[in-house]
């Protein structure tokens, strides 16, 4: 990876890490259903760029587990499992790169992120806390149907318009 590219999509991720943990707690509606980090992990994803949607997961992790104003629930190791899963499965197990491959990597990411909010729910219940980390199940398809929306408009724009400007990657032979 290139030191500028690097610093493109860490910078990104700061953004967007500071736009979901910080900004997204004060707006009402379904404006607050509105998680963009998870939808451009997929982007990467879908792209190839493993290494990429690693780095974006990883500092917009971090930013949110720093700025959190409710109760921290370490969303780097969140993020980073979600995106481990996602790549694991575009790889082995989805064929090509199409809009249902993603939204179901989309599917898949939200809930690893929800499970992994439902595990800390749980710990801190073990040790006399009381938490609200997994949001209701309107909320929770609200949150999935914007992912779906946002990450199948990315995926139409990058197929569409970045596809000139990416170097398509060698697929290597993997059932021989």
């Amino acid at each position: 990876m290139q030191a500028s590219k690097i610093a493109l999509v860490a910078g990104s991720g700061i953004a967007f890490g500071l736009y979901e943990g910080v900004f997204n707690t004060f707006l009402g509606g379904w404006f607050s259903w509105f998680h963009p980090v998870l939808a451009l992990t997929v982007f990467f994803v879908a792209l190839e760029r493993r290494n990429y949607a690693l780095l974006f997961c990883g500092t917009a992790g971090l930013v949110m587990d720093a700025f959190a104003i409710n109760t921290p629930t370490l969303a780097v190791w969140r993020l980073l499992l979600a995106a481990a899963a996602m790549s694991v499965v575009s790889e082995k197990v989805l064929t090509n790169r199409s809009l249902y491959s993603a939204a179901a990597l989309v599917v898949l990411g939200r809930a690893v992120d929800f499970g992994g909010l439902f595990a800390e729910e749980k710990f801190l219940a073990l040790r006399g806390i009381r938490a609200d980390l997994v949001p209701a199940w309107s909320e929770a398809l609200g949150i999935v149907a914007w992912d779906v929306v946002l990450t199948v408009g990315l995926f139409v724009f990058g197929m569409f318009i970045l596809r000139r400007y990416l170097r398509p990657r060698r697929l290597l032979n993997r059932y021989g």
